[in-house]
């Protein structure tokens, strides 16, 4: 995948599954999300901790033939600025659904439906940044 779109994709699938949920909240049923809080916050920290397992396995990899070839090319520091924003989308899924699990999102429904929208937004995009740095880690490995 090329360069550019590798490095946006989380972001653009942030937007576009938070735009698609604002429009989609009144015609689904997605107010029963508040119901996913806790999964997500239990999800975000398995996450937080796999790519901080990925991490170290990286810089302990740091002599291996695949990461000299990834310095050479100066694409090294783009596969931790990938690591590390993947983590971050992880920590702010993590705040989120500790949101999602202590704000009363009953009491007021035009809240609760933006909350829900960028929950779901900040979902796909920890997912997709998860998504990447996982196929990448995974030709590095083959390699």
């Amino acid at each position: 995948m090329h360069v550019r779109t590798e490095k946006w994709y989380p972001s653009l699938g942030f937007v576009g599954i938070f735009a698609l949920a604002w429009k989609l909240i009144h015609l689904l049923d997605l107010h029963r999300l508040d119901k996913l809080y806790e999964l997500a916050f239990t999800m975000s920290g398995i996450g937080i901790a796999f790519l901080a397992t990925m991490m170290s396995i990286l810089f302990a990899i740091k002599d291996s033939p695949a990461i000299t070839y990834l310095k050479e090319a100066k694409r090294y520091p783009l596969l931790v600025s990938y690591l590390t924003g993947s983590i971050t989308w992880f920590f702010l899924m993590l705040i989120v659904a500790g949101l999602g699990l202590v704000l009363p999102l009953d009491g007021a429904p035009r809240f609760s439906d933006a909350f829900h929208a960028f929950s779901a937004g900040v979902a796909c995009g920890a997912l997709l940044s998860l998504w990447r740095i996982v196929r990448i880690m995974s030709k590095i490995l083959r390699d």
